[in-house]
């Protein structure tokens, strides 16, 4: 048990405010005197916010795994008190990532996590992400919290995003400048806009992306979980153009987005639309910021081969084909 002491503020007129801050999520018994009266209260108080500091993550998986098989570890989400948290709303981008030597780059998959969390006390925060890779070597997982606070936008005072001026977190994609120039700022009306963060859908259905401009010299280009779904930055074929990919529903991607304005009206508006979704243009809930690592994340990760399988072995080699007679043969 803890106990929590208030602090009682006289407000005049037969009115007191008690205020307290409790920093330990469960249940409460709130006691009220007023002379020789008493009145008792009960209450819950339920975890803050989840804190990607306090989150760690568990399980042999995470450090080493075989080639061809599944593999797990959990997830445990608390805030910033080390309360678990209590429902399984958290948004985790979690990653396989290896490194691609004959393209000197690294190679990222995105992993699902469910929540496993059952009321009222069992694993509750908790959640379990599976892997299975086909590749022996040397791999990181990265575990991540999202911040669903739209997209990170930089705007540039020229037109190929090499002068930037300034950035802010914007909600969506979504402007009618006008003629004029981004917040009256000083800009010319020649000017470029750059979008990034992670975007989630809805359903887990083929998209459809949909960018909407007024003006046929403007120039536009999207990648939605690094793939190049609309590119129209050399000439502009469309004042809509589009693209499609399907997506995995409740699942964190990469998003990126550019966008050069010319002279005239500078409008752009980011739109898309799916089997069970009307088209809209995507909105701020779809949309996150940033995100920030958990405890002692990216981890190392060793997968080693499988047992030799005979039907993917090879024999080579002269021995297995010609020989002569007393003399050693190889393959």
């Amino acid at each position: 048990n803890s106990m929590i002491y208030p602090t009682v503020t006289d407000m005049g007129s037969g009115i007191y405010q008690v205020m307290y801050v409790p920093k330990t999520s469960g249940s409460y018994q709130l006691s009220a005197f007023y002379g020789s009266m008493r009145s008792l209260f009960t209450f819950y108080v339920y975890p803050g916010a989840v804190d990607a500091l306090t989150c760690y993550a568990q399980g042999v998986s995470l450090s080493v795994a075989t080639a061809g098989f599944s593999a797990s570890f959990t997830i445990q989400s608390k805030d910033a008190f080390l309360n678990d948290r209590i429902v399984g709303d958290d948004m985790l981008v979690s990653r396989l990532v290896y490194h691609d030597d004959r393209n000197n780059a690294n190679v990222s998959f995105n992993l699902r996590s469910h929540y496993i969390g059952q009321g009222p006390s069992t694993n509750l925060g908790r959640y379990v992400t599976s892997y299975r890779a086909s590749r022996s070597g040397k791999y990181q997982i990265d575990v991540r919290i999202a911040k669903q606070n739209g997209l990170n936008t930089t705007y540039y005072s020229d037109d190929n995003l090499t002068m930037p001026t300034f950035s802010s977190i914007d909600s969506n994609i979504d402007y009618d400048w006008g003629n004029e120039s981004p917040y009256q700022n000083g800009f010319s009306d020649i000017f470029s806009v750059g979008w990034t963060g992670f975007l989630r859908a809805r359903y887990q259905e083929v998209h459809t992306f949909q960018i909407q401009l007024p003006n046929p010299l403007e120039r536009v280009k999207l990648w939605v979980d690094n793939e190049w779904i609309i590119d129209q930055w050399s000439s502009l074929q469309s004042i809509a153009p589009s693209g499609t990919l399907f997506m995995s529903s409740q699942l964190l991607v990469d998003v990126e987005m550019q966008y050069r304005a010319s002279t005239g009206q500078s409008k752009v508006q980011l739109w898309w639309n799916s089997l069970s979704q009307v088209d809209e243009i995507v909105p701020s809930s779809s949309f996150f910021s940033s995100a920030d690592p958990i405890r002692g994340s990216p981890f190392g990760l060793s997968i080693f081969p499988a047992l030799s399988c005979g039907a993917t072995s090879i024999a080579r080699g002269d021995g297995l084909s010609l020989a002569t007679a007393g003399y050693p043969a190889t393959f």
